[in-house]
Parts: C-alpha cells; sequence; structure tokens
C-alpha cells in the first residue's frame, strides 16, 4: 500500500514539473512543495518500516546469510522462508536457541534480537515454515503468543530483503503486484 501511495505522489509530482515545462498549465510553487513534501514522507515512512525488524537482528553472519540465501533462490527459482518468533522473556536466550536448534535442520540459521527469533528456513515454503513456526513455538521453554508468530516467503510475499522484513513487521504480505 505505501509503494502504491509513493508511486502515485511521484506520478502526480512528475505530472505538475511535465505540465509546467511545456505551458500548459502555471505551477504554483505551494502544489510543488506540497507533491515533494508527500513523496519525501512516504518514502522515508516506508524505509523506516522496511528496516525496522532487519535492524533489530544485527548479527553479521544472519544478515550475511540471508543475502546470500536470496541470490541463490533468485538465481535458481527456489523458496525460503524467514520465521519471526517473539519471546517475552529475553532472559533465557541459551536455553531457547538451544532447543531451537536441536529441532531444526542443520541449513537452517538462527539469530536473536529484541523482537524475538528469526530463523532462516532454506528450501521452505509459506505454508511449511508456519507449521515449523507452530511447532518450535511448543517446544520453546519460554512462552510464546502463537498469534504473534509471523512467517515471510520468498518470493511469495516479497523478493527483497526489505519486502520480506516489512512482512515480519506488519504480519501481512502486501498485494502481489506492490511486491519489489
Amino acid at each position: 500500500m505505501i509503494w502504491m501511495t509513493l508511486a502515485g505522489a511521484g506520478l502526480s509530482t512528475l505530472g505538475l514539473i511535465l505540465s509546467y515545462l511545456v505551458g500548459l498549465a502555471p505551477l504554483p510553487l505551494l502544489t510543488l512543495a506540497t507533491g515533494l513534501a508527500v513523496l519525501l514522507t512516504v518514502a522515508s515512512v516506508s524505509a523506516f518500516r522496511a528496516t525496522a525488524v532487519k535492524r533489530d537482528f544485527s548479527d553479521p553472519l544472519f544478515g550475511q546469510r540471508l543475502a546470500w540465501e536470496l541470490d541463490r533462490c533468485r538465481r535458481h527459482e527456489r523458496c525460503f522462508s524467514l520465521v519471526l518468533l517473539p519471546i517475552r522473556h529475553a532472559g533465557q536466550t541459551q536455553e531457547t536457541l538451544r532447543t531451537l536448534r536441536g529441532s531444526l535442520r542443520s541449513i537452517d540459521s538462527l539469530d536473536i534480537g529484541p523482537r524475538g527469533v528469526m530463523a532462516l528456513l532454506p528450501e521452505t515454503d509459506h505454508s511449511a515454515a508456519q507449521v515449523v513456526a507452530r511447532r518450535a513455538a511448543g517446544l520453546l521453554p519460554v512462552e510464546v503468543d502463537g498469534s504473534l508468530l509471523r512467517v515471510a516467503g520468498f518470493p511469495e510475499d516479497g523478493v527483497t530483503i526489505g519486502a520480506l522484513m516489512e512482512v515480519l513487521s506488519s504480519g501481512s504480505p502486501r498485494p502481489h503486484e506492490a511486491r519489489s
């Protein structure tokens, strides 16, 4: 939705500028300033939302693994999923990670941040990742609110890291035509 608004604001501003350049309409400075302000505001909000979850997981190896997996899946037309398990009690971090590592495959990656645990599941589609998320939440020694489990799948929910992170932060995928 934000991308559609951004595109609309950009096209409106571009239309105003083109009308002015070809002499079809006077370009009031206030109209141009308003269009540009809307464009910049929408772009800023979108960029913030797309990186909100990404900044919480600062392990550089996890970030590199995620970028590598995205590139691999694009090249070979494969899928992967990201799962965000919100954990209410962060004090049991090591026990939580040990439990999850024991229940996942060796190719899966884990990272932990203030919002919870993120799992990268290569070769796992969205529906299979939901099953894994529910199973993992049941195994954890800490309380997990099942309604807050988040799953984002490549390419169903997005084809960039930013788009996938936006799905994890909002909890709902963007419309198909707005994914990037």
